[in-house]
């Protein structure tokens, strides 16, 4: 094994210990300058990144609905609501009994749910976060900028 897949090995095993709604942002925050060199230098890169931070997103994602099934959330007021739709609009995280017992209130839909929060491109998205993290905000609004579209508009 190269030092460079070494190195890259090591990076991508602590970015799947993250949890995706608080220590990844915190992570690429802290180590952004480490991170970018080795990215830029070709020690990390694009497919281990994304797979890792794919891993991580399905990871939140479930434990984000199971929150939704046992009624501590709803499915539009969990931490990390953009993860959870993204895996929702995929075939292979939830079967189509548990996408369909997925409590929403509002009367929203499933449909309306993803195209609301979700975005296939979540995973790029993320990558491009992660290499050029912003400071910190904790927001629970959607990608419009509405803090809660399924509630509507709050002053």
């Amino acid at each position: 094994m190269s030092w460079k897949k070494e190195i890259q090995d090591v990076l991508i095993n602590e970015i799947r210990k993250k949890d995706p709604v608080i220590t990844l942002h915190s992570f690429a925050q802290l180590y952004h300058k480490e991170i970018k060199h080795l990215y830029d230098a070709g020690i990390l890169d694009d497919t281990s990144l994304e797979k890792a931070l794919e891993e991580i997103t399905i990871s939140g994602a479930k434990r984000a609905y199971e929150w939704v099934v046992k009624g501590k959330f709803y499915a539009d007021h969990v931490p990390f609501v953009e993860g959870l739709a993204y895996a929702l609009m995929r075939d292979d995280v939830f079967t189509p009994k548990q996408k369909i017992n997925m409590p929403l209130d509002h009367g929203m839909t499933l449909d309306k749910y993803c195209n609301t929060y979700g975005s296939k491109d979540f995973i790029a998205d993320m990558k491009k976060e992660f290499l050029n993290p912003k400071k910190i905000e904790f927001s629970f609004s959607d990608k419009r900028g509405d803090p809660h579209p399924a509630c509507g508009p709050h002053n």
